[in-house]
């Protein structure tokens, strides 16, 4: 780092440099008459003096004086205000502020015989208003020098700033350059470099600086090639989320497509099979064949019972007991339920065989039923042959 207090001791003039607005004078008690002080600056040619009112406490405010200042466009603000008289003259309360950091670059105490204020006053504002800024400048660059060396980059970065604007030397531009370096800024640190190159042209430290200024391009470019790859891979890494997101979705949908396509098939091939093998006539008639064997059989039943009962009437008479003496009238009661209950009996075998026989034969219809034949994986009944033997298989 290079020190630059020995730019200090050289100063241009801060009224040349800065747009310098005077305000007061201002007295500190309503005793005090400042007809006459205010006689003297508007004639001392210090700087334009505003004809701005401000009270008592804003001439000793530095924010207060900078607020001022700002509303008037000006970037420092000189202010005086007559505190008291004595013995030995005027006192007289100086503050010289920046507007831009509301910084009190300095606050003197002049005290001015009542007789020479005329001729001394002006000479006297001129000499504060030239060498406050540089005193001030040099306590804020010693400032700022310790936190350098200490490491304390962000601090002495504060500091320099102060000072430039204390005292505006392009030499102070190298430290705040050497500070945004050290703290990473190189974008901020090439624009410092660039201007204390401008503002020094020859300086002795030139090739230093250049070779600073390529550093910092070097580590500035690495940096947004590290922040460009960086967002590369972020936006890549999303990218690639969603894309697989994308992706299992798309699996997700197919899958499921296929699930309900696989379903469908299905149910259709279910209602074919089921429609083929409704439609056979021969189906229909063993359903029909087996209802009326079904019929006949319970047909048979009930004249089963019929016969039953005749017999037992029979026998309850002793129509069958050669033993018993009946009269013609119970004889002809015997023949009657011997004739009731054969004709039964007779009845009752032939629907039982006729009904049986149209059962089974409507159960083999059902099992040569084509239907079957046309879908042997889902028939529902089989009939299948041996040399010894003939078996059918029912599966429901």
């Amino acid at each position: 780092m290079i020190v630059v207090a020995s730019a200090l001791a050289a100063p241009r003039s801060a009224a040349a440099e800065t747009q310098l607005v005077v305000l007061g004078p201002v007295a500190a008690t309503p005793r005090i008459d400042v007809a006459k002080v205010q006689k003297v600056l508007d004639g001392a040619e210090v700087a334009p003096r505003n004809a701005r009112q401000i009270e008592p406490a804003c001439a000793i405010d530095p924010r207060c004086l900078a607020a001022a200042g700002a509303e008037l466009g000006a970037l420092r603000v000189l202010a005086v205000s007559v505190g008291r008289t004595t013995s030995d003259g005027v006192v007289l309360d100086v503050l010289l502020v920046d507007v831009g950091g509301s910084d009190l670059l300095s606050r003197r105490e002049l005290t001015i015989p009542e007789r020479r204020l005329a001729r001394e006053l002006g000479p006297a504002l001129k000499k504060f208003v030239a060498e406050a800024p540089v005193e001030r400048a040099k306590v804020l660059f010693t400032r700022g020098n310790q936190h350098y060396n200490l490491g304390e980059f962000v601090h002495a970065l504060e500091y320099y700033r102060r000072a430039y604007r204390a005292m505006p030397l392009s030499a102070f531009l190298f430290n705040i350059a050497q500070c945004h370096r050290k703290l990473g800024q190189h974008a901020d640190a090439v624009t410092m470099y660039q201007s204390y190159l401008v503002g020094v042209p020859d300086a002795e430290n030139k090739a230093l600086v250049e070779s600073l200024i390529t550093e910092s391009r070097a580590s500035l470019a690495a940096e947004q090639r590290a922040a460009a790859a960086a967002d590369k891979a972020r936006h890549d890494t999303e990218l690639s989320a969603a894309e697989k997101q994308k992706a299992e979705a798309m699996r997700r949908a197919k899958e499921a497509e296929a699930q309900a396509e696989a379903e469908r098939t299905q149910a259709a091939r279910i209602a074919a099979d089921l429609d083929l093998y409704n439609k056979h006539p021969a189906r229909k008639w063993a359903y029909i064949g087996a209802g009326i064997g079904a019929v006949a059989v319970v047909g048979g039943g009930v004249f089963g019972m019929r016969a039953r009962d005749a017999q037992r009437a029979f026998d309850d008479a002793g129509c069958g007991d050669p033993t018993e003496r009946l009269t013609q009238a119970e004889l002809a009661t015997c023949r009657g339920d011997r004739d009731r209950g054969e004709r039964a009996a007779m009845y009752s075998n032939v629907l039982l065989i006729g009904g049986g026989a149209v059962i089974a034969t409507s159960l083999l219809v059902f099992i040569l039923d084509p239907g079957n034949l046309e879908r042997p994986e889902q028939a529902r009944a089989q009939l299948s042959f041996t040399p010894t033997s003939v078996q059918a298989t029912v599966r429901w």
